[in-house]
């Protein structure tokens, strides 16, 4: 189902309303319809309430019959120059500054919509899709863009190319590109000294009586990715943090998530 698929009969009593801040949508509301930590009130609410990043948030949200069932936050960002010329500086001043419409939960790195009714997901994205198509043209924004979207995100991977968007690889994105079958796995597919390293760590997360289990592959996806953030951000003076795929994920999950 595309945005010419979408007739009038299906859009009756729903409507898009546009929020700049999270108390707008309020605590209640918005947590009764998150399943993620990322996409709370309580995160959005420290990113607006924090002085160390500028944060311009939009949030979409889509009622139904004055409920909300689906809500899809935005951040506007500077686009960065990619040179130092007379341009640079110029956009260092403020003019021609262009802006990208954003959707993604800051400093987590995933673009996630939420939704309380599966049924009309398509439905939902085809009024978000319109709003934000008006949202860039009335603010003169340059593009709006989904930046980190999972594999496992089948609405937005199956359909967000009907839109006008356009796929592209991501090199920042921090979910997991699965190839093994088992945790095991994983360990052997690493190289001998790295895989030695690990078995030690996760040793000491034992004795320290932090415990690993498997689980499903989406859902473990997205918990190494909220510790792989939470790890790079908070415990590593917001310095690149090494890769997922080295000793070093493990030594720092042995010394910080015992307490969390």
């Amino acid at each position: 189902m595309n945005e010419t698929e979408v007739n009038s009969s299906m859009l009756s009593g729903k409507e898009v309303r546009v929020f700049r801040s999270i108390d707008e949508i309020g605590k209640s509301t918005m947590d009764s319809i998150s399943d993620d930590p990322f996409f709370t009130y309580g995160w959005f609410k420290t990113l607006e309430t924090q002085q160390t990043y500028e944060y311009s948030p939009i949030y979409l949200a889509v009622y139904c019959e004055s409920k909300l069932v689906c809500v899809a936050p935005f951040f506007i960002e500077l686009i960065e120059p990619n040179s130092n010329g007379l341009f640079s500086r110029l956009l260092n001043l403020g003019f021609r500054q262009n802006k990208a419409l954003s959707c993604y939960s800051p400093r987590c790195y995933r673009s996630k919509i939420l939704f309380s009714d599966n049924r009309d997901k398509k439905i939902f994205f085809s009024l978000l899709s319109k709003e934000i198509d008006s949202i860039c043209k009335k603010q003169k924004i340059l593009k709006s863009q989904f930046p980190y979207v999972s594999e496992f995100d089948k609405l937005l991977i199956e359909n967000i190319q009907k839109y006008g968007y356009q796929k592209m690889p991501g090199i920042t994105t921090l979910y997991l590109d699965i190839q093994w079958t088992s945790f095991e796995d994983y360990l052997k597919s690493l190289k001998p000294k790295a895989r030695g390293k690990a078995r030690r760590e996760i040793k000491k997360c034992r004795e320290n009586g932090v415990t690993i289990q498997e689980s499903e592959l989406e859902d473990l996806t997205t918990k190494l990715s909220d510790l792989y953030a939470n790890l790079s951000l908070k415990y590593n003076n917001n310095k690149s943090a090494k890769r997922i795929f080295d000793s070093y994920f493990f030594s720092m999950l042995n010394m910080y998530a015992k307490e969390k």
